[in-house]
């Protein structure tokens, strides 16, 4: 990945943390959905997927992947 496209990932991550935090969560869920379409190991879009999905249960999904992508992330093992 060159330093451009990891810039603009980390944009986009941005992007959807500030939708996310002013409740717009499925205009939030579009990007980090492509986040992690681009992307499964992207421990921080998952970690936010988590947050603005409808449902515990899609929440728990979103956590396991962060835990698959690293199983010390101490947000997600407490949730």
């Amino acid at each position: 990945m060159t330093t451009s496209e990891a810039e603009s990932r980390i944009g986009r991550l941005l992007d959807a943390i500030e939708l996310a935090k002013n409740d717009e969560r499925e205009e939030a869920l579009i990007i980090l959905r492509e986040l992690i379409r681009e992307d499964s190991n992207f421990e921080d879009a998952w970690l936010w997927m988590s947050v603005v999905v409808d449902s515990l249960d899609q929440s728990s999904v979103c956590l396991d992947n962060v835990l698959r992508v690293n199983p010390g992330n101490a947000a997600a093992a407490g949730a």
